[in-house]
């Protein structure tokens, strides 16, 4: 990778960066051609981000991450661009990569629970809550197992199979979940922090559900 372009992202001199990276972006001469390019693509899409430029950081990550597929960060951003862009349908590619990935290192793994989490999100957000629930329940499963029942990641579990759950109208299966993911928060990290607070008002809502279906 260039020393110039990465002395500038280093110190924070990101137009000069920019112009930089522009230029390797279209020099083709060395044996590492592609993985260069990829790298490229990824750096500049950091910048664009840090600008707020959502729509340049998008196409330079997804560049970065056909490039080089097996790139993890290339991936992950790609996927978190097209997320905060609404194209979940593209997350989704994005994320299911990232799981098989992940299921290299094995299912008892916290990536690996995490990548679930990611796909189940990005088929979530697409309305697909019959399949995004069992990837959900497979994330808490390895989570439990992991992790230990009363880890907040796993209280986050917990939380997102009630989403799923609410979100299919199952009000009553998701309560206990969710009623899970309140105790183990507000245990481990108290009564004041952000998961507990979500986590709470996630329940009170959930419980007005129910009294409405009375």
């Amino acid at each position: 990778f260039d020393r110039e372009a990465l002395a500038a992202l280093d110190e924070n001199r990101t137009e000069e960066a920019d112009d930089l990276l522009a230029e390797l972006q279209h020099s083709n001469s060395d044996t590492a051609a592609i993985a260069r390019q990829a790298r490229v693509r990824y750096e500049r899409g950091r910048l664009a981000e840090d600008r707020i430029d959502y729509a340049a950081a998008k196409d330079h990550f997804i560049r970065a991450a056909q490039l080089a597929p097996e790139n993890e960060d290339y991936l992950f951003k790609a996927q978190s661009l097209a997320n905060k862009a609404g194209d979940y349908a593209l997350g989704l590619r994005y994320a299911q990569d990232l799981l098989e990935l992940a299921k290299r290192d094995g299912e008892d793994h916290p990536s690996t629970a995490t990548s679930y989490n990611n796909v189940a999100y990005n088929l979530n957000a697409q309305g697909r809550y019959a399949e995004a629930e069992p990837l959900y329940r497979k994330g808490l499963e390895i989570r439990e197992r992991v992790l230990g029942p009363d880890h907040p990641s796993t209280a986050a579990s917990y939380n997102n199979v009630a989403y799923n759950l609410n979100a299919q109208g199952r009000y009553a299966e998701a309560e206990p979940y969710l009623r899970k993911a309140v105790e183990i928060v507000e245990r481990r990290l108290g009564l004041d922090h952000p998961d507990s607070q979500l986590y709470r008002r996630n329940l009170e809502i959930l419980k007005q559900r129910l009294r409405d279906e009375e």
